[in-house]
């Protein structure tokens, strides 16, 4: 299993943190750049409408790389982004290639009745919260803070990144 790949399923773990990535920016790039493409791919395949493509990638972007970009700015502690972007957008694609199967499943369940929607809604519960926890446990890592302050972190910046797709989807639609 590839060291970097191993490093990240630990992070998903909460046994390793952002502090054991490699200062790699390449990596952070090419992680980064995955995670949005596999977002197009997913939306396209999830029939969101071609209106929201381009803003909702961008505020993936934003959110992906400029919140902490900005956290880590005002914390003083700018030296740790390229390995937090590494430990988030890693562990971000680690957990969007298992919601795949899910969302399809997800999807299918709207044509077809038969389909187990409940267990699968309950799945992708799971790993929204999973996913949460451990970007609460990269952010607290890289800024410093008590579990807890980056735990409720980790969801208030899920939050926004929920309303404001929601705003999106509202502004494209009318």
């Amino acid at each position: 299993m590839n060291a970097l790949l191993s490093r990240l399923i630990a992070i998903c773990r909460l046994r390793l943190g952002p502090q054991d990535m490699p200062y790699a920016p390449a990596t952070a790039k090419a992680l980064v750049v995955t995670v949005l493409m596999l977002e197009v791919v997913l939306s396209q395949l999830l029939d969101v409408p071609d209106g929201l493509l381009l803003p909702r990638t961008v505020l993936s972007a934003v959110m992906l790389v400029g919140a902490p970009w900005l956290l880590l700015h005002l914390r003083a502690r700018s030296g740790r982004l390229v390995q937090t972007l590494i430990a988030l957008a890693g562990t971000s694609l680690l957990f969007t290639l298992a919601l795949v199967p899910l969302l399809l499943l997800t999807a299918a369940s709207s044509v077809d009745p038969a389909a187990p929607a409940p267990l699968v809604s309950a799945a992708v519960l799971l790993l929204v919260v999973w996913k949460l926890m451990v970007n609460g446990h990269i952010l607290r890592f890289a800024l410093d803070w008590p579990p807890l302050a980056a735990a409720l972190l980790a969801l208030g910046l899920f939050l926004v990144e929920l309303g404001l797709d929601q705003w999106l989807q509202g502004s494209i639609a009318t």
